[in-house]
């Protein structure tokens, strides 16, 4: 394995983020303007969005009569978005329209995260989330990273 550590969890946070940035700066005219955080805020003030949970699964393809001395690393995680309270059908038009752009700039970005990192969004869960006495809609893209790590 590397002589170094990796930073395979950190480059995918911040590549996540850092996409969930220029979608925000494109999309500045079009009424869907939102702040990004690299993990879930104390407090929700939406719009916002955030990386959420991450979770990974490590093979040696090696073992598998792949090659020796590289290991897949597969890692999960969430971009979760919270647009306010929905009490009506703007409001859940709005965020269709901010789920479905940002699960396109996710495509649109597959090395998003560094250049042999592949990114790709694989589902989208809409959940309601109590914060404060409050509950939220909030829509969870969940994206998988993958990179093959090997010798030197």
């Amino acid at each position: 394995m590397p002589a170094d550590p990796t930073e395979f969890r950190q480059n995918v946070r911040q590549g996540i983020k850092q996409l969930l940035d220029s979608y925000q700066a494109a999309s500045s005219n079009s009424g869907l303007v939102f702040h990004t955080y690299d993990a879930r805020p104390e407090s929700f003030n939406p719009p916002l969005a955030f990386v959420g949970h991450m979770s990974e699964v490590i093979t040696n393809p090696g073992e598998e009569g792949g090659y020796q001395g590289v290991r897949a690393r597969r890692l999960s995680a969430e971009a979760v978005i919270v647009r306010g309270i929905f009490d009506n059908a703007e409001q859940l038009r709005l965020t269709d329209v901010l789920v479905d752009g940002l699960v396109d700039h996710f495509t649109d970005n597959p090395r998003g995260v560094t250049g042999l990192t592949l990114l790709e969004p694989t589902g989208v869960d809409d959940a309601d989330v109590p914060v404060g006495g409050i509950t939220y809609l909030t829509s969870t893209i969940t994206l998988r990273a993958l990179i093959l790590e090997g010798r030197d």
